[in-house]
């Protein structure tokens, strides 16, 4: 498919080197495309940053008319290899199927194949299943630039097969409805909560890299609102209750509240467990009251593989807005608020910036409001700038920046 516009977004974006490389491959007798987030990425007028070439070649074929010292042998069991072209890194991935998925991860056998349409088919997402060649230029036999268009995600065939063949698809299904701030078509949405099951034999691993590239994204907020009962299969230590019909507006207004908040893993991680927290996120950590939201987050992550520096930061945020919670509820106008600002900016040390809870508590007492918390949010603004960023100058925000030590 070419038209004049299509194909000056393409060009106008995919990086040059990337197309002398297809146009290489090609000149040495290979049917060679760009495909997937590349293609993708394009035609949503944003420049990729990273590239994946499928081509009829082997990576045998690529070492007979490359240069071995530019090429890395990252995946050859699968067909892929890793070529450094200028400076520009390239998957370079023979055109293939898969067939079987006994573990609803991994394809039990890799097949390869001569065309691009059958190395299409077998993808996830139609808005993932497109190629483009200089030559030839765009490719999309599946709808996916119509699907981009229209902001609509759905699968590429049957998304029942789709997902029960890679359960992880699931989740890369919300990430990229986040991406594109869409909708879900509707067979694929009911496919994916169909099978959310089979998400228990996914790799913690890759479950949080989809949830937190997902959180940081522009539509999180809504895809978290719609399609929040999936995560209860991905996160199975939390309970899932039924959820009260009053809630869903609060859980609503929660979920919006996420996009106000800048896209931090460690920020909106604190904000979703907050809600939860709450009972807002239709679910329940109750038997924690008594301990405090830190202390709950450390429980029911405690197995999970999140990075020390996360973990840090959303602890020292979460205890932090509880005792600005706790400022609210039984604190008195005599206890000079800024102190206790102050105070809290500590508890979070340098694993999160003052903004970070700052924000953070906004998106609280806007869930919740009240004018005493409108209040006390605006004594710990005081203590910045104009622009709500910068603190004013010699204002210490922990104890590190004192000029005096426990010992004095």
């Amino acid at each position: 498919m070419r038209t004049d516009s299509i194909e000056n977004s393409i060009q106008a974006l995919i990086d040059a080197r990337a197309v002398e490389a297809v146009r290489f491959l090609r000149e040495q007798g290979f049917n060679a495309w760009l495909v997937g987030g590349a293609v993708r990425d394009a035609l949503r007028g944003v420049a990729p940053q990273d590239y994946d070439i499928a081509w009829s070649g082997t990576p045998q074929d690529l070492f007979s008319i490359v240069d071995g010292q530019y090429l890395h042998p990252t995946g050859v069991q699968h067909g892929t290899m890793t070529w450094v072209y200028r400076r520009l890194v390239l998957e370079v991935t023979s055109f293939r199927i898969e067939a079987g998925y006994g573990d609803h991860r991994r394809p039990d056998k890799v097949l390869f194949v001569d065309r691009i349409e059958d190395d299409l088919a077998r993808r996830d997402l139609t808005v993932n299943a497109m190629a483009w060649s200089p030559d030839e230029g765009l490719f999309d036999p599946f709808g996916g630039l119509r699907d981009l268009q229209a902001g609509r995600v759905r699968t590429v065939g049957d998304p029942h097969r789709r997902f029960s063949e890679d359960a992880l698809r699931i989740l890369r299904t919300m990430r990229f409805t986040a991406l594109l701030d869409g909708r879900i078509e509707e067979e694929t949405r009911e496919a994916m909560h169909a099978r959310a099951g089979d998400l228990k034999h996914v790799a913690r691993e890759r479950i949080w890299h989809e949830f937190l590239t997902m959180l940081c994204l522009p539509g999180a907020g809504k895809v978290i609102f719609r399609e929040g009962a999936i995560l209860f299969s991905a996160f199975p230590q939390v309970q899932r209750p039924d959820c009260p019909s009053e809630d869903r507006l609060m859980w609503k207004r929660g979920s919006r509240l996420l996009n106000s908040l800048d896209d931090k893993e460690a920020l909106r991680v604190a904000w979703c467990f907050y809600l939860l927290y709450l009972g807002v996120l239709r679910g329940t950590v109750e038997q924690d009251r008594e301990q405090g939201m830190a202390e709950a987050f450390a429980r029911l992550t405690a197995e999970e593989p999140l990075s020390r520096k996360l973990r840090a930061a959303v602890q020292g945020l979460l205890i932090a807005l509880q005792e600005l919670e706790l400022d609210v509820r039984v604190r008195t106008d005599t206890v000079p608020e800024a102190a206790h600002w102050i105070e809290r900016f500590d508890a979070i040390g340098d694993h999160a910036g003052p903004e970070d809870l700052l924000a953070l508590a906004e998106a609280s007492y806007n869930l919740l409001e009240g004018k005493r918390r409108a209040r006390i949010l605006r004594e710990g603004q005081k203590l910045f700038e104009g622009d709500g960023r910068t603190l004013r100058e010699g204002v210490p925000v922990s104890r590190k920046q004192l000029a005096v030590r426990g010992a004095d």
